[in-house]
Parts: structure tokens; sequence; C-alpha cells
């Protein structure tokens, strides 16, 4: 029905799907100035976990899932409001072996799969419920595939964030910034909504400034560029 294509608004709950690059690279130190210090993945884990505690405080009604990245892409925890759930699946995290290179066009199935987009919602406030996908991707070395534009990407209340986490520029092999454009290009929001696509290598205040604007209701966050014209600059990485 027309109710299932509803734009969503404010008020709207948030059904939000984390997306854990659990590949190997993530096992390695978040800075290389602390060989011994913590790791990426502990890192990654300790955001997400305090974006979750935030993110409920502010509204009961919103939802949270978790979904694995290796070789393929796993629903690791289904939707829930069990914020205790939540936050012990994240915690229970740990990287797996698998390649660098990821391929988009299963993740987009898989993800696509467990969104309840087009069964029609609830009479009430919750038929604009809207889906988020935070995809959190560590892979340095290898660019990521993607064969055809998901269909996902432009339905009207599903929006996808991304933060990529990964080695310095300047280290051998990387190709960062070729991953960082490809999301740039491939995953970027059309029809008048907002993605916020970042990036990010060992600096920790750059981490948490993303980490806060991803806060932000979809439904109603200025886009990336004006959102970072108002705050300070931050350094890009960390020394």
């Amino acid at each position: 029905g027309t109710d299932a294509m509803s734009a969503p608004t404010p008020d709207s709950p948030e059904s939000i799907l984390l997306c854990v690059d659990v590949c190997e690279e993530n096992a390695e130190p978040w800075s290389t100035a602390e060989p011994f210090g913590p790791t990426r993945l502990a890192v990654i884990k300790q955001t997400l976990a305090a974006f979750v505690r935030r993110k409920a405080s502010a509204d009961r009604r919103h939802r949270f899932g978790v979904c694995l990245l290796g070789d393929s892409t796993l629903v690791h925890l289904p939707f829930t409001s069990e914020l205790q759930l939540v936050l012990a699946t994240i915690d229970s995290l740990s990287v797996v072996k698998c390649q660098q290179r990821f391929d988009f066009d299963g993740f987009f199935d898989t993800i696509g799969d467990e969104l309840p987009l087009e069964t029609p919602p609830l009479p009430g406030a919750e038929a604009t419920t809207l889906f988020r996908a935070l995809l959190v991707f560590g892979r340095s070395h290898a660019v990521p595939h993607i064969s055809v534009r998901p269909s996902l990407l432009d339905h009207p209340r599903f929006f996808l964030d991304a933060l990529y986490v990964h080695k310095k520029m300047g280290e051998e092999g990387v190709v960062c910034q070729d991953t960082y454009d490809f999301f740039m290009d491939q995953l970027d929001a059309e029809c008048g909504k907002t993605a916020y696509i970042f990036e990010v290598a060992a600096s920790l205040p750059r981490l948490h400034q993303h980490a806060m604007m991803l806060l932000a209701h979809p439904a109603q966050r200025d886009d990336q560029d004006s959102f970072l014209e108002k705050l300070e600059h931050v350094p890009a990485e960390g020394d």
C-alpha cells in the first residue's frame, strides 16, 4: 500500500542495523604509536556501544540489530529493543579470517532480506519506522566491489551511513582513498535523502566527532558538508 512507502518524519522511530566488519585487519592496534594499546575492533565496539546507549536513551522505540562482514554478510542479531542484548552482542564480536576484497552485492541482498520495508506497516505511528544500516568498514588493501546500484538505496525509508576505519594513507599497499571514493560514488544517497560517509585513521577525536554526527535522526539532519562546516576542524589522523 501507499503507507509502506510513506516518508519518515523526525518523530519516526529508527531500526538501526549495525554492520560491523570483523576482518583480521581490525585486530591491529588502533594507533601505530601505541602497539600495545586497544585494537581497532575494541575501539569500534566501544564507539558502537556508546552510540546505542545514547540512541536508546533518546527514544525507547529505537531498535537495533547486528550484522557481521567477513567473506560474506551474516545477520548476527535480528532487530530488538532489548538494550542489554544489543550491548552484549557488540561486546562479544571478534575478528575472523577473510579476504580483503568485499562484495557489496551480497551485502545488500542480505540486509534487504532483513529489513521489512515492503511489508505493510502496523496502523498508527510506527507506520514510518525508518531503517538505517550503519556500516563500519575496515579494509585498507582492496577496494570493495558492487555490480549494480541496489534499489534499497533509493527506498524513502532506508538510509545508509558508512564509517570507514582504515590504515594511514601513507602505509604501503593501501587503497584507502580509492575505497573511500567507492563509498562516495556507489553508496551515496539520492532523492533528497542524506548519507553520512566518514573516514578515520587512528584519530580518536575524529572518530568521536563522526559518532556524534551519526546520532542525528536521518529525517532531520543537514547534509554531511553543511554539518561539518558547523563543527570546528578536527585533525584527520592521530599523531
